[in-house]
C-alpha cells in the first residue's frame, strides 16, 4: 500500500459516520430534519478531532456584537474553549461562547443547493469570520503551495457541504472551494455516494490549525480584573493587588 494509498483510506473511514446522510431519506424527505441530521453528525466528527476543545451550536458573544442583540449570527458549529472565559447559557450541545474563547467556526450545509455559494460567501467573508473568533487567529500564517488550490486555509471559518448531488454551475462555490474555504464531504452526481478524500484531508487541517490557535492560546489571556471591580479598584485576585496582574490581560472578551 502506498502513502497517498493509505491516506484515501484514512479519510474515507475518519468520516464513515456521515455516510448514513442519504440512508435518511428511508424515513423522511423533510429538508430541516434531514439537516438537522447532517449538522449533528458532522458535530459530532469534528468534537472527536479537536478534542479537549468543546463544539456547540449557538452563537458568539462579545461587547460589540452584542451592542445590537437582535443581530448576533447563529453559528451551526463553534469550536471553543473555556478559557480565558466559559461559555454561558451552555446547556447540552448549545452555547453562547465569549469570542476570545472561540478559535473556530463552522456554516454546514446538508447538500449544495442553488445559490449556496454566494450565501456561503456572505456567512464566511473575512471580516464577518474575524469578528467572530479571538485575535490570535490574525497571527497564524502558512506558506502558500503557489498554485492558487489552497491544501488548506488558515481562514478561522470554514464552510461544510456534506452532499453534492448534481452537476449544477456555481461559481461563487468552486471559488471558495479552490481557496479551501468550504468542502464538499461527498460526490453523489453520479448516482453513488463517493467520498472526497482531499476535501476530507482540508477540513481535518482546518480543525488541526483551530486546535493550534487555543493552544496558542492557552495560558496567555485574562480576564481583565479591573473591568470588573465596583470598588475604586481595590479589587484583589487570587492573592494579587491589581498592579502585580499580568501585563496579557483580556480587555474584550
Amino acid at each position: 500500500m502506498t502513502g497517498q494509498e493509505f491516506l484515501h483510506l484514512l479519510a474515507e473511514q475518519f468520516v464513515s459516520e456521515l455516510q448514513p446522510n442519504e440512508a435518511i431519506r428511508k424515513f423522511t424527505t423533510n429538508s430541516d430534519v434531514i439537516g438537522a441530521y447532517a449538522e449533528a453528525s458532522l458535530r459530532q466528527f469534528v468534537t472527536r478531532v479537536v478534542a479537549p476543545l468543546r463544539v456547540s451550536t449557538g452563537a458568539v458573544v462579545s461587547e460589540q456584537l452584542c451592542s445590537d442583540p437582535g443581530k448576533v449570527p447563529q453559528i451551526d458549529a463553534i469550536i471553543w474553549s473555556p478559557s480565558p472565559a466559559p461559555a454561558i447559557f451552555n446547556v447540552g450541545d448549545f452555547g453562547l461562547v465569549p469570542r476570545s474563547s472561540c478559535f473556530g467556526i463552522m456554516e454546514i450545509k446538508r447538500s449544495a443547493y442553488s445559490g449556496v455559494g454566494k450565501k456561503m460567501s456572505e456567512t464566511l467573508r473575512e471580516d464577518r469570520v474575524y469578528s467572530l473568533v479571538g485575535d490570535v487567529a490574525k497571527n497564524i500564517k502558512v506558506q502558500s503551495n503557489g498554485d492558487g488550490n489552497a491544501l488548506f486555509s488558515i481562514h478561522p471559518g470554514i464552510g461544510v457541504i456534506c452532499i453534492k448531488e448534481d452537476n449544477r454551475s456555481d461559481q461563487a462555490l468552486d471559488d471558495l472551494i479552490r481557496k479551501g474555504i468550504v468542502v464538499v464531504l461527498f460526490d453523489a452526481s453520479t448516482g453513488r455516494l463517493k467520498p472526497n478524500t482531499e476535501a476530507i484531508h482540508r477540513l481535518i487541517n482546518f480543525l488541526i490549525l483551530t486546535r493550534l490557535r487555543a493552544k496558542i492560546m492557552d495560558g496567555n489571556d485574562f480576564v481583565n480584573v479591573p473591568l470588573l471591580s465596583v470598588d475604586n479598584g481595590e479589587m484583589v485576585a487570587l492573592g494579587m493587588k491589581e498592579s502585580h496582574v499580568p501585563t496579557q490581560i483580556l480587555a474584550q472578551t
